[in-house]
């Protein structure tokens, strides 16, 4: 995982590109993330996407793609984002 790590940050925090072992931590936080306003439950159709964009083939994106912030000491992903290539 350490060549993952873009860059340590302060509070127990590290910014680093995510890998296929990530993809149900970044399902879980997308789908609750992106559930509408009111709604409890997490937006499975977020889900689907993540675990799409994570295990299947793409031609313009790989799970290396995805950054993430994790807590250290819990494994938390606090934050996260993704850039799928229009080219």
């Amino acid at each position: 995982m350490k060549d993952t790590i873009i860059r340590t940050l302060d509070d127990g925090l590290i910014l680093r590109r995510a890998t296929v072992a990530d993809s149900e931590r970044l399902i879980e936080a997308h789908s609750d993330l992106h559930r509408d306003p009111g709604v409890e439950e997490p937006d499975e159709r977020v889900g689907a996407w993540v675990r799409d964009l994570m295990e299947r083939p793409h031609p313009t994106f790989q799970p290396e793609d995805f950054t993430l912030v994790e807590e250290t000491r819990s494994g938390r992903i606090v934050s996260s984002l993704c850039l799928i290539s229009q080219t």
